[in-house]
């Protein structure tokens, strides 16, 4: 009788031991991961307002007007679709210091397009990151 509590104790101990490691663990993932989404955060917010403006030209203002638009987060899906096809039919050379900023820039047109459709199929995604945030 005596052995059988010692063993359950030790087990109960064991498992308590386990779980305040886990946690723990779990707890500094979490700061390591909230550091990092704000640092990528920074950079990709730094990106998507200076980049788009790389790829202005004095020859299309209508262009223009809504690479403006998409840098100051006022581009409408509408827009956007014609925005992406204006860039689709006038991609700069292949190998031009133009070409980095036109694949980055066309990158977050179809982000704007699908904008909706993504934050919404990224429910499950949300639960994920919930169990990072503090509390």
């Amino acid at each position: 009788m005596n052995a059988s509590i010692l063993a359950i104790a030790s087990l109960i101990v064991s498992i308590v031991g386990l779980l305040l490691q886990y946690f723990l663990v779990i707890a500094a993932l979490r700061e390591r991961v909230m550091a990092l989404e704000t640092k990528v955060e920074v950079f990709w917010n730094a990106l998507s307002q200076q980049v788009p403006k790389m790829l202005h030209l004095d020859s299309t203002p209508s262009r223009d007007e809504l690479l403006e638009k998409l840098t100051t987060g006022l581009l409408e899906k509408g827009e956007a679709l014609e925005l992406k096809r204006m860039l689709e039919e006038d991609p700069p050379p292949a190998g031009s210091d133009r070409m980095l900023p036109y694949i980055f820039t066309t990158a977050l047109v179809d982000y704007e397009i699908r904008k909706e459709e993504l934050e919404n199929s990224s429910r499950g995604w949300d639960k994920v990151k919930a169990l990072f945030r503090k509390e």
